[in-house]
């Protein structure tokens, strides 16, 4: 007997373990290594007697994995852009922007409209107008109804104003600012508000004061329109005493020139102005109105301020109690938008530097 290892009988079935022939261990194959192969098709495992199958030829379509005829195309490069075709590509994105806007601005006019439509004609069908709508509204007695109305009007009163001011114009305004009044003052835009209001009236006016001159009598240079658009607004203040869109402008320039008080009166009787007293508070008024301006103008741009004080001494041929020699002073400030200065310190020049240094 030999000595060593013992021998073992050897592997009766391939599948079978023993120590001469131990079992390989299987080593998991890479399937995208392995060559393709056909597809076998399998037998069926049912036989009939009139049916014979035989194996038929393969073609490309029995195999598992299916190979592109062609390879894919690559991603064509990139073109580089220049900066004018950037700013172009912007230009044309913000056109597309504005379009898209005012298409939504467009929609919902439109749909606004419609809504609009709807109420009137749901108005119409209970045969109610659309004044006496408004009316009820505002002069309602139900609590609910005169509640809204209130909010209404402390919410959107200032709008509803501008709208109706702007859609008819010839309607008097309540509550003008002086700016306005002052801005707006024309005898001729008087005149021709009269002829379009009150055509007959201008039309007597007019052939009473511009009668054909007597024979013999020469023609003067007045400016006869001038004195017809006076006697309208006049006679407007005299119908209507909130109606001082004349007679405003004219008292800040009486004013302005040291007009007595008594004379105040006497014109404020005639309709020619108003009081004394009317009018230094419609110029504290226009006083108020500029410093807002000019804050909500210092809010937007840099402004540069310049001011004066003023000495005046006002000289009368005959001195009475209430008109005697004075000499008033006083300081003129006039506020400058700089459009399109930046924020900070005005940049002096270096000899101006050195000459105010050297006079101090």
């Amino acid at each position: 007997m030999v000595s060593g290892t013992p021998l073992k009988r050897p592997r009766q079935d391939e599948n079978e373990n023993t120590p001469l022939q131990p079992r390989r261990k299987r080593v998991p194959r890479d399937l995208f290594r392995i060559p393709l192969t056909p597809c076998q098709p399998s037998q069926p495992l049912f036989s009939t007697p009139d049916i014979s199958f035989k194996s038929a030829p393969l073609t490309p379509d029995d195999f598992c994995f299916h190979t592109p005829s062609r390879p894919p195309k690559k991603q064509p490069p990139i073109p580089l852009l220049t900066p004018e075709d950037v700013e172009r590509m912007r230009k044309a994105h913000r056109e597309q922007e504005r379009e898209r806007a005012e298409r939504a601005v467009q929609a919902e006019r439109a749909s606004k409209a419609a809504k609009v439509e709807e109420v009137l004609k749901t108005m119409r069908s209970l045969q109610l107008p659309l004044h006496e709508f408004v009316h009820e509204v505002l002069t309602s007695q139900d609590q609910q109804h005169s509640s809204q109305a209130t909010k209404l009007l402390k919410s959107h009163g200032q709008t509803l104003l501008e709208d109706i001011k702007q859609r008819a114009p010839a309607l008097p305004r309540y509550g003008a600012s002086v700016t306005e009044m002052l801005d707006k003052f024309s005898l001729k835009g008087f005149l021709e508000d009269a002829e379009s209001i009150a055509p007959t009236t201008s039309n007597i006016l007019r052939q009473i004061g511009l009668a054909h001159p007597l024979e013999g009598q020469e023609l003067s240079f007045k400016d006869r329109d001038l004195i017809i658009a006076t006697t309208v607004c006049m006679l407007i203040k005299s119908r209507n005493e909130h109606a001082t869109s004349f007679q405003t402008p004219m008292a800040i320039y009486l004013l302005a020139y040291g007009t007595s008080r008594s004379l105040f009166s006497v014109l404020n009787h005639a309709g020619f102005t108003i009081s004394y007293t009317q009018a230094v508070l419609k110029l504290r008024q226009l006083g108020e109105e500029r410093n807002l301006l000019s804050k909500e103008t210092v809010r937007e741009h840099v402004c540069m301020l310049v001011w004066d004080n003023l000495n005046i001494a006002l000289k009368v041929a005959q001195q009475r109690d209430d008109n005697k020699d004075s000499y008033e002073n006083g300081t003129t400030a006039t506020l400058i938008p700089l459009y399109g200065a930046k924020q900070g310190v005005l940049p002096l020049h270096s000899n101006l530097l050195a000459h105010v240094a050297n006079q101090s």
